[in-house]
């Protein structure tokens, strides 16, 4: 069958993401965005499935048709003179407000929080992601080891001791449903976010970082990414949550 000029791929013949490769969606997201695209089959027609693998080509005209298309999207507000953006980075959204909504949590808590970008300038197009992270400072009778090799060196503590330090969660911007590329300098962009804290982490005052990447598929990773916890994910600092044993012990 012959496929239109423009086409979207969705794979979801992973029970879960593969080893090593941070950056793929997870097995939900193949049913969510498959839905969404099943809402309008005059703009993306089915044109191969088999096994959750399908292949959608994009008809351009009617995807300018679809209603809604010409509306203010529900998580858009305009910019205000009492916002105070905070830069990333080059390339990248800026950031306007972080909220938690709590600064106690336990383990199996499920933290749902808001975060707020601004594009001052158009972005390209591209695959961007965001990090929100928790670290904490490694027990006070633990050596510190240098910086350049920060990682390894919790990682070994994390084994023996059996308990992390760190954790975070990733998500595309908006879910998806508003590309990055296209937000407008005069805009703000909701972003919600959802994460579950992992019954292995040690109780403590943890920093909350957030970052947001614009890489390939599979990113290029310096060597200090790999040694140092000073990482391509070290984000802004916008929080701090005190994570407490359960029962409070």
């Amino acid at each position: 069958r012959r496929w239109g000029a423009t086409a979207i791929v969705l794979n979801g013949r992973f029970d879960e993401p593969p080893r090593l490769d941070f950056w793929s969606p997870t097995p939900d997201w193949y049913a969510a965005a498959r839905t969404r695209l099943e809402r309008a089959p005059e703009a993306f027609e089915r044109v191969y499935e088999a096994d959750r693998f399908t292949v959608y080509s994009i008809h351009r005209e009617a995807l300018e048709r679809l209603p809604g298309g010409e509306s203010l999207r529900p998580f858009v507000r305009a910019i205000g003179p009492d916002d105070r953006p905070r830069r990333l980075g080059p390339g990248l959204p800026e950031l306007v407000a972080f909220r938690l909504g709590v600064t106690e949590a336990t383990h199996g808590d499920t933290l749902a929080g808001l975060i707020e970008w601004r594009a001052v300038t158009p972005l390209p197009a591209g695959a961007y992601r965001v990090a929100v992270r928790f670290d904490r400072a490694l027990p006070a009778d633990v050596p510190r080891a240098p910086a350049g090799v920060s990682k390894v060196w919790r990682k070994m503590v994390e084994k023996v001791r059996r308990e992390r330090y760190r954790f975070r969660a990733d998500h595309l911007p908006t879910g998806g449903a508003y590309g990055v590329d296209r937000w407008a300098p005069i805009e703000v962009v909701r972003d919600t976010f959802r994460i579950e804290v992992p019954h292995d982490v040690a109780a403590g005052d943890y920093t909350v970082k957030v970052s947001m990447t614009h890489q390939p598929h599979y990113p290029n990773l310096r060597l200090q990414d790999l040694l140092s916890d000073d990482d391509l994910l070290d984000g802004l600092e916008v929080a701090r949550l005190q994570i407490a044993r359960p029962g409070g012990h």
